[in-house]
């Protein structure tokens, strides 16, 4: 779990602080030079955190149940919850759009499918529970 800090900021620096955070990923070239910016600016903790995330978000566009999502990731069905909840109100808009095509989203659940060595369930029909009995 990350970590942060009880002490607040005044709203003017949490902008500027935001500005310059965004102005950095943006000046960053290519994906090579994104990902050497990200990596030495993310912990592990955080690196895992916005994967799942993102997954999350990913799982939820491609009709996974929230079960599939609470087992496959590790997260709790209250924070499945909140990301369906912002998606049905246009939260996460951009991102969505980003992963609208088939090609993005097949890519992103491939390299998922990878990372956690095993084979995504399917997402309806017959078989989809199988993967309990394993």
């Amino acid at each position: 779990m990350t970590h942060i800090s009880k002490t607040k900021v005044s709203e003017k620096i949490s902008s500027n602080l935001e500005k310059n955070f965004v102005l950095l990923v943006t000046k960053a070239a290519g994906a090579r030079s994104i990902k050497t910016f990200l990596e030495e600016l993310f912990t592990p903790t955080e690196k895992i955190m916005l994967s799942k995330r993102l997954a999350i978000i990913v799982m939820l566009v491609q009709g996974f149940s929230f079960l599939q999502i609470q087992k496959t990731l590790k997260v709790s069905s209250a924070t499945v919850s909140n990301f369906q909840h912002a998606c049905e109100l246009g939260g996460f808009a951009y991102v969505q759009s980003m992963l609208g095509k088939k090609k993005e989203r097949g890519q992103f659940l491939k390299a998922l499918e990878e990372a956690l060595s095993f084979r995504l369930p399917p997402k309806t029909g017959r078989g989809r529970w199988d993967f309990l009995n394993k």
